[in-house]
């Protein structure tokens, strides 16, 4: 029980470690947390709960009440008489008995049997008939004639062999048993189930739980991420239907908007040498190191992306009107933003035309000062904030188009105006200068820049739709960077909108479902075959343990309750692994460590030996998850029938499906046996 115990312990903190593969640092956290919950209650159950049951023996065992709290009152100095190890009273024997059982009598020696006797003497007496090969009882000295059909062999029964005299003399291991000794389900197992499975009713059974692993199979194909927001309370929640009033307009609060920037001169973030379990330890932005915007083909090149995104089309559900932004609010351009007729009207480039910019610090264009500029210094431009300007001098009209600044010009320019109050309010870290001085020769350069727009999304939406979007906003990115200058390097499209974040988790967590399974099932083959040293064991409770996930996921999660791969099913798809594992191990290491040598006498020792034992976790197991359904957050109470279901399938795959397969197509003797593997790796020597 001790070795069974610690392989399924081993295998479920297994499958919740492989979570730790998962880029989110929440569900590794759990993950890992989970496993060593495990590992923790198998190491004080295995120290703990032996001696404890020695104590029960010894002192407790037999007793009624009275005698037993005098005992536990006077720590064992009362009330107690001497211990009587009851293995002393076995004399030999090879039966294992209760305390209160007698020893039976030892079995008489299969050399006493008259038929065996008559069929080996002809090979025993050294006569020259015995050394004739033709003659079928005939032994020669250290091999087997195989022509006798009665020839005694000493090695293991292999699959497909015929059993020699003293395995057909042996006795079933499994009848041995007193079956009025046996507990209720014991007796079930060992009688009435145990006649179910040998009838050719077992080959029906796997019939239907092969049809069964098919359409879990088809029915899991068929999930996908959710085409409605998650709901995390239910239906009568007054949260739940505070969002259901502000998302169908009842309520006149503007809708949350997605603000979505276009991104230059960042390449990623370097996470080389962060700790994964630090939160705020994101590692350190990479900047292009041949980014500069100063250049003529560079403005000219934002300009256009910015005046195409004012209509870019989408041709997404999700997009409102068509569009890739929200035409109701401007692109944020801060290197100049321009009206319908095309003229500047905001940004970088206004500001030097008609603000602090044109050389006249404090000089304010309004109807009362409609003239800026001097024959000196200075950038005008005819229009400034809806008032004729008359340029006067030799004032310039400068436009990231047709006349830019380049070079230091622009470098000291557009870090002089990245530093005005104004500009941090209305273009919030649109550009990067790492400087505190912008009085530099030469003059600093920005280490990024960007744009930002409002997208046509209204939220909240299914990630399946926000996915979409994103797709629409990259493709627009990508689109435009195949003509991107070298010196600007290629942009993309990202956000720091929670809902656009969110999106990107549910995709985590749908990716790593498949990561956990391409971990855990080769984890489970390798550690069943170390436990029960026989590949064909391993397989089949590898097959079992597959089965078990499709009927969960597939049948369960989208069959039966209609759900689609959120949240709580992707966490539970991989954590699934771990709790299925359970009762097939157990009765797989039971099949490979009785005495029995065929397959039927092998599966009904198991399913006697521990089908109470699962039977029983079973229940617990499910009485425990069944308390989840009383809570209030959905995700608990889908976790709960999640794990209710997962208990049940996976009782039923073990018990019925895997029982089945053993009683037809068990391993015999030997048969899969990869002791050998182990016995040339330790170099330990091959028992006789």
């Amino acid at each position: 029980a001790l070795h069974a115990s610690f392989v399924t312990s081993l295998t479920t903190a297994g499958a919740f470690c492989a979570t730790a593969l998962s880029p989110l640092v929440p569900l590794r956290s759990f993950g890992v947390f989970s496993a060593m919950v495990i590992l923790c209650v198998f190491t004080l159950n295995a120290l703990i709960l032996p001696p404890l049951t020695v104590m029960y023996t010894r002192s407790l065992a037999g007793r009624g009440w009275c005698a037993s709290i005098l005992i536990v009152c006077t720590f064992g100095l009362c009330g107690t008489k001497k211990y009587e190890d009851p293995g002393e009273s076995l004399n030999g024997s090879q039966y294992v008995v209760g305390v209160d059982e007698p020893a039976p009598p030892p079995p008489p020696p299969l050399s006493n049997n008259p038929f065996l006797k008559m069929v080996a003497s002809p090979a025993q007496q050294p006569s020259p008939a015995s050394q004739n090969p033709n003659n079928p009882f005939a032994a020669t000295s250290g091999s087997q004639n195989p022509n006798n059909p009665f020839a005694a062999t000493s090695g293991p029964v292999v699959e497909g062999a015929t059993p020699s005299v003293e395995e057909k003399l042996r006795p079933d291991p499994a009848e041995k048993r007193d079956t009025k000794k046996l507990r209720f389900t014991e007796r079930f197992f060992y009688q009435h189930y145990y006649k179910f499975l040998k009838s050719p009713a077992r080959f029906l059974v796997l019939l239907a739980f092969a049809g069964l692993f098919f359409l879990g199979a088809y029915l899991w194909l068929q999930l996908d991420l959710p085409t409605e927001p998650e709901q995390w309370f239910p239906a009568d929640h007054m949260f739940q239907q505070y969002q259901e009033l502000a998302t169908n307009k009842v309520f006149s609060a503007a809708p949350t908007l997605v603000n979505v920037s276009i991104v230059w001169g960042i390449g990623g973030v370097d996470d080389s040498n962060t700790n994964p379990w630090i939160p705020s330890d994101l590692g350190n932005v990479v900047y292009a190191e041949n980014f500069d915007p100063s250049t003529a083909a560079a403005q000219a090149y934002i300009m256009r992306v910015y005046e195409t995104l004012k209509t870019a089309a989408c041709a997404k559900s999700a997009c409102v009107g068509s569009l890739l932004i929200n035409p109701l609010y401007e692109i944020r351009n801060i290197l100049g933003q321009t009206s319908s007729t095309g003229a500047l009207n905001s940004g970088f480039y206004y500001w030097l035309n008609c603000g602090e910019g044109n050389g006249y610090s404090g000089v304010t264009v309004n109807s009362l000062n409609p003239t800026v500029g001097s024959a000196s210094s200075g950038y005008c431009q005819t229009t400034c904030g809806g008032v004729t300007v008359t340029c006067s001098g030799t004032a310039t009209t400068v436009d990231p188009t047709t006349n830019p600044l380049t070079g230091d010009a622009f470098n000291a320019a557009m870090c002089a105006y990245a530093n005005v109050e104004d500009t941090k309010v209305q273009y919030p870290s649109h550009v990067g200068f790492f400087t505190s001085s912008c009085a530099t020769s030469p003059a600093s350069r920005a280490s990024f820049m960007l744009m930002d727009a409002a997208s046509s999304l209204r939220m909240p939406v299914a990630p399946v739709a926000f996915k979409e979007v994103r797709d629409a906003w990259n493709d627009f990115a990508a689109t435009w960077n195949a003509d991107a200058p070298s010196e600007l390097g290629a942009g993309s499209a990202t956000s720091t909108n929670p809902f656009w974040l969110w999106s990107v988790t549910s995709l985590s967590l749908m990716d790593n479902v498949y990561l956990g399974f391409k971990v855990c099932f080769p984890m489970v083959f390798v550690v069943l075959s170390i436990s029960t040293c026989n590949v064909v064991l391993a397989f089949y409770s590898t097959v079992t343990i597959a089965g078990i996930v499709t009927t969960v996921i597939g049948v369960g999660a989208g069959g039966i309750q209609g759900w689609d791969l959120g949240t709580a099913e992707a966490i539970a798809a991989v954590i699934v692994i771990g709790f299925s594992v359970d009762y097939c191990v157990h009765l797989a290491n039971a099949y490979i460590e009785n005495d029995a040598v065929d397959r039927q006498s092998r599966t009904r020792s198991a399913l006697t030996t521990m089908g109470i034992s699962v039977t029983a976790g079973a229940i617990t197991t499910i009485i425990a998850g069944v308390f989840l359904s009383m809570c209030i957050l959905l995700f608990f109470v889908k976790f709960s029938f999640l794990i209710c279901w997962t208990i049940f399938s996976s009782y039923v795959w073990a018990v019925v499906f895997f029982g089945a397969l053993c009683m037809t197509a068990g391993p015999s003797g030997n048969f899969g046996d990869i002791s050998w593997v182990f016995d040339a790796l330790f170099c330990r020597k091959k028992k006789d």
